[in-house]
């Protein structure tokens, strides 16, 4: 019988994939590009965002991408019957779709409008379609392939290239030593008691003073500045903020001293948030704590250049994380039902998830130093004021001030109405916090709880003018010390001068206090500081 040998193709008993094909070395059949397009965005963001992350941020994306790649890879080679075409099509697929808000870009200015990512949803569908009908027609895949892994490859190599000569001016700009002053620890005298309490340092991103609140949100919040001063706390009524960046404000805090030195270091070009991350990594205090027995506690935030991941227990609380979330808006997922809802869905329940678990620490060997930065009434306004589910529209952002607004009035309005509403919920699951602390105490802890800047409604980052560098410095500062510690705190403290308070009267430091001033620096420029003091008052 025949048994098919050197019979044309067509007549064979069973058919032969592209990749199958005789005479094909396995030199020709490597196919990486599928993975190559589908990492390309990650690299692509973190170099456009190296001021603000770090690597690690990478992470995550880099290991789900592959898998879902490698994942859609099986299953469209089983329906294709060709790993080729297959990897063409998926090749093709990530890119569109990784790639969705640039399309969206290009179909805006097409169309000479704005809104239009409905229409650039049919454009990518009938993209994808096309493109999927032109790799089933194809009748050698072979050359395509080595095109597109050459493309995958050049293009991952330009986005390494821009990473590696950020990465070089960072470290240039960034300072290498610190002053003596920022690096030495205060000495301990011989007045000092021998309590240890336990140390709450609980940051509300964006929480504004009560005057502010009354004459540009038109929210009275007596009762919850009342509530506090009924538990024991005092409130600094026109206290500010020094600095009215959370990165730059923290930095200052819990080193207890200005930026003054840092600035000079890495000049008035740098704008990589990576010194500031520093300082808060390996802080003063808590340096100054650790070395006293207490065990540092820190929560994840969700924005890299903010977190503290060092601390004796780093405590995740469920977030995506910014940087997860601005690779989700790039794509074209948040295009489907349920997608958007997810990411304010995670992101509220880790603003709980901090809340609920700080009194858990209690539980913990005392004596513990717990910082707690807190992304709420902070935007996206995800709370309503009962703690109803907010969804806003469009893509999820951390976005505050003129990077929220636009200068758009009726955005500005939203601003307003979504920050008192969540600042109202806020406020009442604070005081439940509050509580659970001190019934949870078995000493009574020292307790801040600070705003790390004010809100930003009226604020346009690159041209401040009073009223919005009034409204971005005027902070809630409210102090639980027991055992006589507020003898210390007066009316306009600001929080530079916290811990000097705190361990002069607990630790017998004897620290200076510092002239209480503010600075603003634009978002373009971090370490270009103006002082502003005179401007933060009527």
């Amino acid at each position: 019988p025949d048994t098919g040998v050197g019979a044309p193709a067509k007549l064979r008993t069973h058919s032969v994939s592209d990749d199958e094909s005789p005479g094909v070395s396995m030199k020709k059949r490597i196919t990486i590009h599928p993975f190559l397009f589908a990492v390309l965005p990650v690299f692509r963001l973190f170099a456009a965002s190296m001021d603000l992350c770090t690597p690690r941020v990478m992470v995550a994306p880099l290991i789900v991408l592959a898998c879902v790649t490698f994942i859609l890879w099986l299953v469209l080679t089983l329906l294709m019957k060709s790993r080729e075409r297959a990897a063409l099509l998926l090749s093709l697929l990530m890119l569109l779709s990784l790639s969705f808000l640039d399309l969206t870009g290009v179909v805006g200015w097409a169309l000479g409008r704005q809104d239009c990512h409905g229409i650039a949803l049919v454009v990518w569908g009938i993209f994808l379609f096309l493109m999927a009908y032109l790799v089933m027609r194809m009748r050698s895949p072979g050359n395509l392939t080595k095109v597109f892994n050459a493309t995958g490859v050049f293009l991952l190599v330009i986005s390494v290239v821009s990473i590696a000569v950020h990465s070089v001016r960072q470290k240039a700009t960034s300072p290498t030593v610190r002053s003596t002053e920022d690096t030495q620890l205060p000495e301990v005298g011989p007045d000092a008691g021998t309590a240890r309490p336990n140390v709450y340092y609980i940051i509300l991103d964006g929480y504004a003073r009560d005057d502010i609140l009354r004459e540009m949100y038109g929210y009275d919040n007596t009762e919850f500045i009342d509530s506090l001063r009924q538990r024991g706390f005092y409130v600094a009524s026109k206290s500010t903020c020094n600095y009215p960046q959370t990165a730059s404000s923290l930095a200052s805090s819990l080193n207890f001293q200005y930026l003054d030195d840092l600035a000079k270091l890495v000049g008035p070009n740098c704008a990589s948030r990576a010194p500031l991350t520093g300082l808060m990594q390996d802080s003063r205090i808590a340096r100054f704590l650790r070395q006293r027995g207490y065990t540092f506690v820190t929560f994840s935030v969700g924005i890299p250049h903010v977190e503290i991941p060092n601390a004796d227990r780093y405590i995740r609380t469920g977030h995506l994380g910014e940087f997860s979330n601005w690779l989700i808006d790039l794509s074209v997922l948040p295009e489907f039902p349920g997608v958007r809802q997810l990411q304010y869905d995670i992101h509220r329940k880790s603003i709980l998830n901090v809340l609920n678990e700080i009194p858990r620490t209690c539980e913990l060997e005392p004596p513990i130093f717990v910082l707690a930065h807190i992304l709420a009434p902070h935007p996206p306004f995800v709370f309503g004021p009962e703690g109803e589910k907010k969804v806003p529209a469009g893509l999820f952002r951390f976005a505050d001030a003129s990077h929220f607004t636009g200068g758009s009035e009726s955005l500005r309005d939203e601003y307003r109405r979504g920050y008192r509403n969540q600042l109202a919920f806020i406020s009442r699951k604070v005081e439940a916090t509050i509580d659970a602390i001190l019934a949870e105490s078995s000493s009574p802890p020292i307790i801040v709880l600070q705003g790390d800047h004010g809100p930003g409604s009226a604020l346009n980052w690159e041209e401040p003018n009073n009223i919005s560098v009034r409204e971005r410095t005027a902070i809630l500062n409210a102090y639980y010390l027991p055992d006589g510690g507020d003898k210390w705190l007066y009316d306009d403290i600001t929080p530079v001068n916290t811990f000097r308070v705190i361990l002069t009267q607990y630790f017998g430091t004897h620290l200076e206090l510092l002239a209480d001033k503010c600075y603003f620096a634009t978002w373009s420029k971090p370490y270009v500081f103006s002082d502003v003091t005179a401007e933060t008052h009527p």
